[in-house]
């Protein structure tokens, strides 16, 4: 649908005195939502892993130690994650959708692997 709203905007030709919003704009305003909506995400897995740690103190055993190997895996995918993040913010405004794949990448990653790790250790 978004889509299909850019296609009709970008169809409308502005009228005498309309101000347009230069391309280099439209793809800064882009990369920051984009950078918002991966760091809110982000946010969100690391209250659930806060909340796998939790669990995995309160664990004995064995089980304390499956939850501590997930959250340890868990935790090597947030950085890897982070980092790419890092590299996007850094990125120019014209070549940070080179970025895009690779984060997006890391962030269905993550999410799998926290699922994975919810069903493991349930």
């Amino acid at each position: 649908m978004a889509e299909e709203l850019a296609e009709k905007v970008s169809l409308i030709k502005p009228g005498p005195g309309t101000a347009t919003v230069p391309p280099q704009e439209k793809e800064q305003t882009e990369k920051e939502a984009f950078v918002e909506e991966t760091k809110a995400r982000m946010d969100e897995w690391s209250a659930e892993l806060d909340e796998l740690k939790a669990k995995a103190e309160r664990a004995e055993g064995d089980l304390k130690y499956r939850y501590q190997e997930e959250i340890d895996m868990l935790r090597e995918k947030k950085k890897i994650a982070q980092e790419k993040l890092a590299e996007l913010e850094r990125a120019t405004d014209t070549s940070w959708t080179d970025f895009k794949e690779g984060i997006s990448s890391a962030l269905m990653d993550i999410r799998k692997a926290m699922e994975d790790a919810k069903a493991k250790l349930k």
